[in-house]
């Protein structure tokens, strides 16, 4: 099976959020956002033009789900069910999955795929919505 791979982070220049592919390194983190990266096989390198340093705290991995309004979900999102409950996207390394946890703290770790996402909408995340959070 074929999954799309990305990330998204906010940029440390302006805030702006960038989607792309991860790069780390000694200097910091980056999201590439080109999509043709040009190879030089003489060489042995690869050349990218398009990408931006991004604020670590925020990276996130798109969780391959769309929510019931066709939004892209990334680890760090508020979620809301049609009761008004709201859950943010985690990753948990206990069962090697994505699991919504409960803004309120209760223990429970709801089931979190695509049968569930189509029934929840995307609100905010972590990091621009701090009110949610409280």
């Amino acid at each position: 099976m074929q999954r799309e791979i990305k990330f998204r982070g906010q940029r440390i220049d302006n805030k702006e959020w960038v989607y792309g592919l991860l790069l780390t390194n000694h200097l910091g983190y980056y999201i590439i956002t080109e999509e043709n990266a040009h190879e030089c096989r003489l060489y042995r390198y690869i050349e990218i033009n398009e990408y931006y340093r991004v604020v670590r705290e925020t990276i996130g991995q798109y969780t391959g789900l769309k929510d019931k309004n066709g939004k892209e979900i990334y680890e760090g999102d508020i979620l809301r069910d049609g009761r008004k409950r709201e859950f943010v996207v985690t990753w948990n390394n206990g069962i090697g999955s994505w699991v919504n946890r409960p803004l309120d703290n209760s223990n429970s770790y709801p089931c979190f795929n695509v049968g569930t996402v189509k029934h929840l909408e995307k609100i905010g995340n972590i990091y621009e919505n701090q009110k949610l959070l409280e």
